[in-house]
């Protein structure tokens, strides 16, 4: 039996496919047509979700906690459906935001979204375990806040009251 070099399937962890053929020496033999079975789906949708941290479970309140891969330096979300309680109603509306890692714990995130929201979670990090502080600017304003610990690492957490279109900025503090 041939094994193809090449194949038109990829080999990856972020694969759509239950059950990759590959032999015991690490060669792709190619698709075996389960592709996009509802289990792996599902399992996408969810990876999909926990990365992108974006909760609304409250109505006053939506969550931004991006979770990204250490080799990771930027996250684009667009057109993320969210319900918040707007006007006394809950309501459906779309929220994007562009996530980048700089080099020394530095994140910049910028966030479009139809109307003002009442509350908004952001939790960045991790910053190292011996920084304590660290500085954001909200649309060109700043101010020194503590860190959070959790486990190992500090994590900055912040509530702002979001407007239609924002730039966050978050460095360590001395």
């Amino acid at each position: 039996m041939e094994i193809p070099s090449k194949s038109n399937c990829e080999l990856s962890p972020y694969t759509f496919e239950q059950n990759l053929r590959v032999t015991k020496k690490g060669y792709n033999k190619g698709p075996n047509r389960d592709d996009l079975n509802i289990r792996t789906l599902v399992n996408a949708m969810k990876f999909s979700r926990l990365m992108a941290g974006i909760s609304d479970k409250d109505p006053n309140q939506l969550k931004i906690s991006p979770k990204l891969p250490d080799d990771w330096n930027k996250i684009v979300v667009k057109d993320w459906p969210v319900f918040h309680n707007f006007d006394d109603k809950n309501q459906k509306q779309n929220i994007s935001y562009t996530l980048t890692k700089g080099k020394g714990q530095r994140f910049n995130l910028t966030i479009d979204s139809e109307h003002k929201f009442k509350s908004v979670e952001v939790k960045l990090g991790p910053f190292d375990f011996n920084t304590f502080k660290a500085s954001i600017s909200i649309n060109g304003i700043s101010v020194v806040v503590p860190l959070k610990r959790m486990d190992k690492t500090n994590w900055l957490i912040h509530e702002i009251p979001l407007k239609k279109n924002m730039v966050i900025f978050v460095q360590p503090s001395l």
